[in-house]
């Protein structure tokens, strides 16, 4: 998951492509496992960095907009993006439920990477350090 963060957060498409077969390769529930985790890495992210609400749709538009003009390498579509996002305020259903799963398992890790770079942190606070604090939270809850 590292990896494809990683390289989603420093625009690298060859190394995110490589690491997202990397996590297919090591079979589905591995594969099933790293996609739960890095969901909810997103959708921490997402409400942490809206003050600890989710956005509403104007908001969310704005987002689409930023990621499809910021994060062309990802080459991902602006509606898939939009899906992404609305899925992750809600309470019920999977994005999954919206996004063909060809199309989810590369989005889900530019988003999140994405969400955990993109945005101003605290000082000497970095996107690792960030994703860090929220995998911590994630084991805290288990």
């Amino acid at each position: 998951m590292r990896e494809a963060l990683t390289a989603s957060a420093g625009g690298a498409r060859q190394r995110f492509d490589n690491a997202v077969e990397d996590i297919a390769r090591r079979g589905d529930d591995f594969a099933n496992e790293t996609m739960n985790l890095t969901l909810a890495v997103s959708a921490i992210a997402f409400y942490i960095l809206h003050g600890q609400e989710w956005p509403g749709p104007e908001r969310v538009d704005l987002l689409v907009q930023k990621f499809t003009e910021n994060e062309t390498w990802a080459d991902i579509e602006p509606q898939v993006v939009k899906d992404y996002l609305d899925s992750l305020g809600q309470e019920s259903g999977s994005p999954l439920d919206r996004i063909p799963l060809g199309k989810f398992v590369p989005a889900v890790f530019a988003i999140t990477g994405w969400l955990l770079s993109a945005f101003p942190l605290p000082e000497g606070v970095a996107w690792n350090d960030f994703l860090d604090e929220i995998e911590d939270e994630i084991e805290a809850r288990s």
